[in-house]
């Protein structure tokens, strides 16, 4: 496959795929007092086996400081709704949560709204050269190679929080032994590139990207495109899985995300599963 070809592909993959999970996805934002808050991290609404959830990190609800409240966006350009009830955590290696959407139909997103159990794999089984995608919202109004400070951190402003979401389309780091950072476990763990630059997919410019504070707690897609490509089965974002939940971006080369793979966040999570 040629570089134009490649450019094109990828570049359908991410326009469809951007449509297809935009539908699942939340921003979660932090308050301590009401009308006002800060970007925290980011959300995917599943249906678990009672309730609906919002799958996230768990450092996203532990880290949150005494007094403060996680929300989530229901309907797209509405009204934050605060995260009552109890969490579910798994903390360390695994770093996953999830979120009980408080069963009021004025608390819930719409059904079309909620991913179902049959869009959430059982195991991470994505090929190497597998197209893998998430949507993010960057807390902070920087790019990948800036510094994260207090002040570029976004906050509400006349009661109102703007947190854009951002598609990636990535694949993952085959040379595993290149990743040398302790948080990272091969065995639990998936890293996928994020450099500091990548394509756009509306018009094929060159451009930065943002920085990955704020995309903890995106859910991993594996899109199936390869597999379906090399199989000559036409692809489209329908046959496309969630495969784990991102939690981290180190500083260091090879810059890239950490994701859990999906089996542990499920061991993990085993109330919502």
């Amino acid at each position: 496959m040629n570089q134009a070809v490649w450019g094109q592909l990828c570049s359908d993959v991410t326009t469809r795929m951007s449509k297809y999970v935009a539908n699942f996805v939340t921003p979660l934002s932090m308050s301590k007092e009401y009308g006002s808050g800060v970007a925290w991290g980011s959300g995917t609404y599943i249906q678990g086996a009672r309730h609906v959830w919002v799958l996230t990190a768990g450092h996203v609800v532990m880290e949150v400081p005494a007094g403060g409240r996680l929300a989530h966006l229901p309907v797209p350009d509405g009204e934050y709704n605060g995260a009552f009830g109890t969490p579910e955590v798994k903390g360390g290696a695994e770093d996953v949560a999830a979120l009980p959407v408080y069963p009021d139909p004025k608390f819930l997103p719409a059904p079309s709204r909620v991913l179902p159990q049959s869009a959430i794999a059982q195991c991470f089984e994505a090929d190497e050269d597998e197209l893998l995608f998430w949507i993010g919202f960057p807390g902070h109004a920087v790019n990948r190679d800036d510094l994260a400070t207090p002040a570029t951190l976004r906050v509400s402003m006349y009661e109102q929080l703007s947190t854009p979401w951002k598609p990636m389309l990535m694949q993952a780091i085959k040379d595993i032994a290149s990743v040398t950072h302790p948080a990272f476990n091969s065995t639990k763990h998936v890293a996928v590139h994020y450099p500091e630059r990548g394509t756009r997919a509306s018009d094929g410019q060159d451009v930065p990207l943002p920085h990955p504070k704020g995309m903890s707690g995106s859910a991993l897609w594996n899109t199936r495109a390869i597999a379906s490509m090399k199989a000559g089965i036409r692809w489209e974002p329908e046959m496309s899985e969630v495969c784990g939940v991102i939690w981290g971006a180190p500083d260091e080369k090879p810059l890239a995300v950490f994701a859990t793979k999906i089996e542990h966040v499920r061991s993990g999570l085993t109330n919502v599963f």
